[in-house]
Order: structure tokens, then C-alpha cells, then sequence
């Protein structure tokens, strides 16, 4: 009888064990879900012009539109995209798909650094200590010295995955061309940074700047993040951001990251810069 009710007992245990990984499953499927519906909503609609007396002087300006279709890239990727199955549309999917190309981080990716030739090493090491992924884990490179990984998460990853693919596949891609590459996924990975990055660069009179390696690059790591308004509700100084009243978290978030608290981009109109921020996730995918 005792063994019995023990079998009993371990039966229910995995029940509810594989209840709980069931559930586990569908709340990751709805969070991958949400991501990409933000995606889609935050690059398809038309934007507006900045209106209304709560928009910084330094915005004020700015064609937002214009600005994003210079900044988001969509469509698939002339050279790779189909080689790869992977679009700018699909940000999330193909997350996935670069990432696994990484075979110095992923003990089943399909590339590796020793698989380069000499020549191509080189270029691999040049270009990954020219850009980074500091949103997410504040690397300052994608590789170190050694043409080994710099960081561990799945952004950086993928565009490993992709400066490798392109040096073995496509050797006749320049390095500015790949690190574009590099950098576009980069911007659908950090869309609201990187176009906090071009509403700076805007504001700022650095139109001719506004180009995706300059933004994404370490050349302008320390760009500040243009103000959007104060928390009065007065237009903000010339490249600066009242951060009177914010806490100590927001502001050191603000120093590293150029992160602009969400209760102050949302405290302008729908059709400000603050809007179409608020809008735009922080961040795809996990570190």
C-alpha cells in the first residue's frame, strides 16, 4: 500500500512539473509574440511632425519621419537575406538565426574565428572592436584582441555571426559596408537608443552624421541623448536634459546609456519625439 501511494505521489509530481514547463513555454511565446507586434507597430505607421508646446525647441524641427526611414532599416538584406532567410521586418527571428551562427559562443554555431583566413581574422578583429553592444550587458567591443568573444549575450552574437558569415561568404564586402550591416541589426535590436542617438545628432545640426555606423559604432558611444522636455514642461538648453527630480537609478541609466526615463518621453504629445520614442522598445531580445 505504501509503495503504491509513494508511485502515486511521484505521478503527481510530474504532472504538475510538466504543467508548470507548459506554462513556462506559452508565457515565452507570448513575450516573443509582444515584442514583435511593437516592432511591427512602432516602424509601420507614418509619423507625424512634432506639435504643441511641450516639445523641446531642438526637436521642434525635426522631420521624425524622415529621420526614421533614414535610421530603421526593413525589407530583406540585399547580399544575405535570402542566403539566410532573415529580414529587417522579422528583428526577433532573425535574432535567432544570426545568433547561431556564432560557433566561438554557441558550442553548436556553425562559424568560428579559425575557421578565417589571416587576412579575414584581421578584419573580423578590426571591425568587432569597432562596435558593441553596451545596451545590454556595457561591453566596449564584440571581440577582444584574440578574435574571441567580448560578450556572452545573443546581440552580440549575432552580429559576430554575420561579420564572419560575410568574410567567408562575401570577401569582396568592404569592412564599411559589413560594420553597416553590423549596425542595422543593431538599431532593431536598440531602436529606442540608437534613434535617441539621431534625434541628438539632429538637434545638435550633425545632419551629415546621421548615418548607421556613426550611431551604432563606438565612435559616438558618449553621444548624449537629445532632451525631449524638462519635467516643467519648458524647452530643454541646447543638448542638455534638466534631470532635477529624476531619481538616482534614471540618471545613471541617462550617464551610460543615454536612457531617457519613460514618464518623461511620454509627458509630450503622441506626435513629439518623446511619442515616438515612448513607442520603440528598448530592447530585442534577451542578454
Amino acid at each position: 500500500m505504501a509503495e503504491h501511494e509513494k508511485d502515486e505521489n511521484v505521478q503527481s509530481l510530474v504532472y504538475v512539473a510538466i504543467a508548470v514547463l507548459v506554462m513556462i513555454l506559452a508565457f515565452n511565446q507570448y513575450q516573443l509574440a509582444t515584442v514583435s507586434s511593437q516592432i511591427s507597430l512602432y516602424s509601420a505607421p507614418r509619423l507625424s511632425s512634432p506639435q504643441g508646446s511641450g516639445v523641446a525647441s531642438q526637436a521642434s524641427n525635426i522631420n521624425l519621419q524622415a529621420l526614421a526611414d533614414r535610421v530603421i532599416p526593413t525589407g530583406v538584406p540585399a547580399v544575405y537575406g535570402t542566403e539566410l532567410g532573415v529580414s529587417y521586418d522579422d528583428p526577433v527571428g532573425s535574432l535567432t538565426v544570426l545568433g547561431l551562427l556564432d560557433g566561438d559562443l554557441n558550442p553548436g554555431g556553425k562559424l568560428k574565428f579559425s575557421q578565417l583566413n589571416a587576412q579575414a581574422q584581421q578584419r573580423y578583429v578590426a571591425m568587432g572592436q569597432m562596435i558593441a553592444c553596451e545596451y545590454c550587458c556595457g561591453a566596449n567591443a564584440l571581440v577582444f584582441p584574440n578574435g574571441q568573444p567580448a560578450c556572452g549575450c545573443q546581440h552580440s552574437a549575432a552580429m559576430r555571426g554575420l561579420a564572419m558569415y560575410l568574410l567567408i561568404n562575401h570577401p569582396d564586402m568592404t569592412d564599411v559596408q559589413i560594420l553597416a550591416e553590423m549596425g542595422k541589426w543593431k538599431t532593431l535590436f536598440f531602436p529606442k537608443q540608437v534613434l535617441s542617438k539621431a534625434i541628438s545628432f539632429a538637434s545638435a545640426g550633425l545632419d551629415s552624421n546621421i548615418n548607421t555606423i556613426d550611431l551604432t559604432s563606438e565612435k559616438f558611444r558618449d553621444f548624449k541623448a537629445s532632451a525631449i522636455s524638462t519635467s516643467s514642461g519648458s524647452p530643454a538648453s541646447s543638448g542638455s536634459i534638466d534631470t532635477s527630480g529624476w531619481s538616482e537609478d534614471e540618471k545613471m541609466n541617462y550617464e551610460m546609456h543615454g536612457i531617457i526615463p519613460a514618464r518623461v518621453q511620454q509627458s509630450t504629445s503622441s506626435g513629439s519625439a518623446g511619442g515616438v520614442l515612448a513607442n520603440a522598445p528598448d530592447m530585442v531580445g534577451g542578454c
